[in-house]
C-alpha cells in the first residue's frame, strides 16, 4: 500500500459530484478506481468495496471522461505540490513525477540544442498545417500554456516568434524567466489578464486534461486570440487509445486521478472546441508503443540500457504506424482556428 497523501485525502472529502460539463448529462458509467492508498487505478468492477478513492466515469450522452467527484479548485494547487512534482511519487505509471528533471534539462550537456531542434520541429509541423499563416511568422505572437520551464517557448522565440507563457508550477515559472529571460506569468490563464485578440497561435501541449474547467479555458483562448488565429491542443487519447490492450484490468497504469481530471477522444475534444468558437481543422494520434512498453519495464525494475530501448523502440515502430493511421495512438493532436462568428455559449 501507497502512503496516502494528507492533502489528496482532504481533497477527496470535499469533492463535488457535479452533471458532465460538456453536454449537462447526470448520467455516468463507470469505468475505472482508484484507491487512496494505490498507485494504479482498475477496472470499475474491480473496485474495492466502499473503499475511498477516485471515480473515472464516462458520460453515456457525450462520451466524455472525467474524474467524479470532481476536486474543488482550491485543492488542485495542493495536490500538484505534492504529488504530480515529486519524483517517483507516481512509480511505475504513465507520469513518474517530479519537475527538478525537467528544470535541469539545459544543464546537460547538448540538452538545449536537443531541445531547440525537438520544439522546433513541433512547431514547424503546427506552421505547416496551419495552411502556412504562420510560414514567415516575424512579429506573430505565440502563447503557450502550461509552459514549464519554458523550452518550447524557446525554440518558438528562436524560429522567430515574440513570445509569452503561462505556468502554474511557480518554480518552473521561475526558471523560464531567470534562466531563459521569458515573458512567464505564475498562475492559471484566467489569472493573467491577458489582451484580446493578441496572439496568433496558443498552445495547450498536455495541460487540459489537469483543468478543472477546460470549456472556460477554451473560451479564454478564444478571447485572446486574434480573427482566424490558431489553437494547438495535446491530450491523452484516453477513451479510444490502444493502451487497455496493453495493460491488465487491474493496472490501469495511465489512468491517474485526481492529476488528470478529464479523459478525452476526439469526439468529446472536437465538440468542446466547437462550443467555444473553434473549428477543428486538423485533428491526429501520436505516441510510442515502445515508449510505454519502456515505462513500464523501468518501472517495474527491468534494465533498459540505450542499445535495449533503441531496439524495442525500432521493433515496434510499424505498430506505432498503424495506431496513427486508426486513430487509436495515445496522444490526441488538434489544431483549430477561431471562427469569425462565435458559437453558442458552453453549459454553465
Amino acid at each position: 500500500m501507497a502512503p496516502i497523501p494528507p492533502s489528496v485525502a482532504a481533497a477527496l472529502a470535499r469533492a463535488e459530484r457535479l452533471p458532465c460539463p460538456l453536454c449537462g448529462s447526470a448520467a455516468a458509467r463507470a469505468l475505472w478506481f482508484r484507491p487512496l492508498d494505490a498507485e494504479q487505478a482498475v477496472d470499475a468492477h474491480l473496485a474495492p468495496v466502499d473503499a475511498p478513492g477516485w471515480w473515472v466515469v464516462r458520460c453515456v450522452q457525450c462520451g466524455l471522461g472525467r474524474v467524479d467527484p470532481l476536486p474543488r479548485q482550491a485543492d488542485l494547487a495542493a495536490i500538484y505540490d505534492e504529488n504530480y512534482h515529486t519524483p517517483g511519487a507516481f512509480a511505475g505509471i504513465a507520469h513518474q513525477g517530479g519537475i527538478s528533471g525537467q528544470l535541469q534539462l539545459y544543464q546537460r550537456p547538448g540538452g538545449r540544442q536537443r531541445s531547440l531542434r525537438w520544439h522546433g520541429g513541433r512547431l514547424a509541423r503546427l506552421e505547416r498545417l496551419g495552411c502556412g499563416a504562420h510560414a514567415r511568422p516575424a512579429g506573430r505572437r505565440l502563447l503557450d500554456v502550461g509552459c514549464g520551464a519554458g523550452y518550447f517557448l524557446d525554440a518558438a522565440r528562436a524560429a522567430g516568434w515574440q513570445v509569452a507563457g503561462v505556468e502554474l508550477s511557480a518554480a518552473a515559472a521561475a526558471a523560464a524567466r531567470s534562466e531563459l529571460g521569458l515573458d512567464v506569468f505564475t498562475g492559471a490563464l484566467s489569472e493573467a489578464a491577458l489582451p484580446a485578440s493578441h496572439f496568433d497561435l496558443i498552445t495547450m501541449f498536455e495541460v487540459l486534461e489537469h483543468m478543472r474547467d477546460p470549456g472556460a479555458a477554451l473560451a479564454e483562448a478564444n478571447r485572446l486570440l486574434r480573427p482566424g488565429g490558431l489553437l494547438a491542443v495535446e491530450t491523452p487519447n484516453d477513451m479510444d487509445a490502444y493502451r487497455a490492450g496493453l495493460a491488465r484490468a487491474d493496472r490501469r497504469w495511465w489512468v491517474i486521478p485526481p492529476v488528470h481530471l478529464y479523459y478525452f477522444n476526439a469526439s468529446s475534444l472536437s465538440r468542446w472546441l466547437l462550443m467555444n468558437g473553434f473549428e477543428p481543422i486538423h485533428l491526429s494520434t501520436e505516441g510510442s508503443v515502445g515508449g510505454d512498453l519502456l515505462s513500464q519495464l523501468h518501472g517495474r525494475g527491468w534494465p533498459t540500457g540505450r542499445w535495449f530501448v533503441g531496439g524495442v523502440r525500432r521493433l515496434l515502430a510499424p505498430l506505432d504506424w498503424i495506431l496513427k493511421r486508426t486513430g487509436r495512438h495515445s496522444e490526441l493532436i488538434i489544431l483549430a482556428q477561431k471562427r469569425a462568428q462565435q458559437a453558442s455559449p458552453r453549459p454553465g
